[in-house]
């Protein structure tokens, strides 16, 4: 079977405005700003410009993403009933440290500490990259198995989740994960086939006005 996989950051949600100075993590009760919700609307029309139709709709459970997931999706008449909330799409927990201070957090030894091995590093109570990387590319492993057909599937996530999959699709050093950076409603695209795993695009944003990314 072939694969063909949109991976979609979610567009703007409150703690996007609040990310410079704390820690967000999963926050997954943050709502879309007004801004968010037009970059959802944007992505919507240009699926439908580009003649994009989905077999398949997943979703991280977080507000954001499932609220991206039901606007955008909407302009190719995808039902909302249909789209799927996964939890192993969930952004990094970062455990103890969300919500909090990220200069009281982030001190340069504590940043000395993370950079030492950034890869297996878990915040108190969060997990790890590669614990991300992980329950992506297995939850993606099972979609592969369990399907006899071609399929053109959309997840929406987040963006550090996103990069960690980047990570187990190309077999990059761990260290260049924080390295990919990610629009709100970026797309991502990777087909799957006999021959594995070949990328299309990243963070393609072309549908939002420049001073609309963020």
């Amino acid at each position: 079977m072939v694969l063909k996989l949109y991976y979609i950051r979610h567009a703007q949600c409150a703690m996007n405005l609040e990310v410079s100075q704390t820690i967000g993590g999963r926050t997954n009760d943050s709502p879309l700003t007004r801004l968010g919700e037009e970059q959802s609307d944007l992505l919507g029309q240009r699926f439908a410009l580009e003649g994009i139709h989905f077999d398949e709709v997943y979703s991280s459970p977080a507000v954001r993403a499932r609220k991206t997931a039901e606007k955008s999706t909407r302009f190719v008449e995808f039902p909302s009933n249909r789209i799927t909330l996964v939890d192993a799409l969930q952004e990094l927990d970062q455990g103890e440290w969300e919500g909090r201070s990220r200069p009281e957090v982030y001190s340069p030894e504590m940043l000395a500490h993370i950079n030492s091995d950034n890869w297996n590093f878990c915040p108190p109570g969060g997990e790890s990259q590669k614990q991300v990387e992980r329950r992506q590319m297995d939850w993606v492993q099972d979609l592969l198995t369990r399907s006899r057909k071609d399929l053109t599937v959309c997840i929406y996530g987040h963006g550090v989740a996103l990069s960690c999959f980047l990570r187990g699709v190309l077999g990059f050093y761990p260290s260049l994960t924080y390295k990919i950076r990610h629009w709100n409603t970026g797309v991502t695209r990777l087909d799957y086939a006999e021959n594995g795993w070949h990328v299309l695009c990243v963070n393609d944003s072309a549908h939002l006005p420049l001073a609309k990314k963020s």
